[in-house]
């Protein structure tokens, strides 16, 4: 069994859930989604947002990460950021 943990997870149907993990079991399907209240032995973190798909027979668990959640007008497009997808599960 793997527990991957993030600062958020992005479920199929658009919900975004902030401090949750993800269960998997040893053939990498998806046993459940759950809130990170506190930490858990191997449990793996990652920094950014796992992001589940499950529109294939096996869930794809990929890792968002240094993505610009705010818009330009407001600062936080300097060019520099390098975003990038990771699949991870």
């Amino acid at each position: 069994m793997k527990r991957l943990a993030a600062h958020y997870v992005l479920l199929p149907d658009d919900r975004l859930l902030k401090q949750h993990y993800v269960e998997l079991d040893d053939e990498n399907r998806l046993l459940g989604v759950f809130p990170l209240d506190k930490e858990i032995a191997h449990t793996v973190f990652y920094n950014g947002i796992l992001m589940i798909d499950n529109r294939c027979k096996e869930v794809a668990i990929s890792l968002l990460d240094r993505i610009d959640l705010l818009p330009p007008e407001f600062g936080a497009n300097d060019c520099r950021c390098s975003s990038y997808i990771q699949r991870i599960g």
